[in-house]
């Protein structure tokens, strides 16, 4: 495997064991057990518009049926949050829990958070708000046992990842699904690369796992194989083979900006918090 820096001008040749093939058969969907919620969260901040927290959750276990909803706060407040806007992001997060719930008949065990990136002193923060409100929030639900895995995706990175062909002697792209995993990231925390493009495009996303600190290799493999499944999630494109990050982590980019707008032109406050099911091929709204 080789690892372009293009930031540094460095490469790095190393062993082809540091990249993984992944798929998303049947031990990544036992690990899940139809139990597992996933969220998004992305945030819309330009000049002169309100600051808007778009907040997405996948209603049900094969991943087709997300509730959309949001946050807004003043154009200067950024990522810090008040008093209210603390209690409305957990009132989403509580209510799309419930509605999970009641929906499939089961009890949330795991719950899976895919944020926008953020830089690296905002990702300190995060820790203290956001990963702190999904905790509060389990705690009083009375969900004290939930597993909670926040992670933070990376696209404006300046790495590249080449397959080094010792045979033909020169670079190859890596097929969709290659991923390279903690062993040659930053600090031994757990985070990865991960090439989810059928163009077998040689940038990757990064992903960095913020919560918890610690995952045991059986956690790890199944959650970038979630990952993976969950890019291909997305049916509102035209270019299939573009897609490089989940695709509840494009709606929620999509709606970030729709509901910035809305604050921005003062409209109903209802409008985008609704239920969309993307089962039809695109992107609809359920009645």
């Amino acid at each position: 495997m080789v690892v372009l820096n293009l930031m540094y001008d460095i490469v790095l040749k190393l062993p082809n064991m540091f990249g993984h093939k992944i798929s998303f058969e049947e031990p990544m969907m036992r690990w899940l057990g139809g139990s597992t919620m996933i969220f998004a969260v992305d945030y819309e901040q330009r000049r002169g518009y309100p600051t808007v927290c778009a907040i997405l959750s996948y209603l049900t276990p094969d991943f087709t049926v997300f509730r959309s909803d949001y946050i807004a706060k003043n154009e200067e407040s950024d990522l810090r949050y008040t008093d209210e806007s603390k209690v409305a992001f957990k009132d989403i997060i509580k209510k799309a829990i419930l509605d999970f719930e009641q929906l499939n008949n089961t009890s949330v065990s795991r719950v899976v958070v895919l944020r926008d990136g953020v830089s690296e002193i905002q990702k300190r923060s995060l820790q203290t708000t956001e990963v702190a409100f999904f905790n509060e929030t389990f705690a009083e639900l009375g969900r004290d046992g939930v597993n909670l895995n926040f992670l933070t995706a990376d696209k404006r990175i300046s790495t590249k990842i080449f397959e080094f062909n010792r045979r033909e002697n020169k670079l190859n792209h890596l097929e969709a699904g290659i991923y390279v995993d903690r062993d040659i990231v930053k600090d031994g925390r757990p985070s990865f690369y991960l090439n989810a493009s059928n163009n077998r495009m040689s940038k990757c996303c990064f992903y960095e796992v913020l919560y918890p600190q610690v995952l045991n290799p059986t956690d790890f493999d199944n959650l970038m194989s979630l990952v993976f499944k969950l890019t291909f999630m997305y049916f509102h494109g035209y270019n299939i083979a573009n897609i490089a990050t989940p695709g509840i982590l494009k709606y929620a980019q999509k709606k970030a900006t729709h509901f910035s707008i809305l604050n921005t032109l003062r409209l109903d406050a209802t409008e985008g918090r609704e239920i969309y099911d993307t089962r039809s091929g695109d992107l609809k709204r359920k009645r």
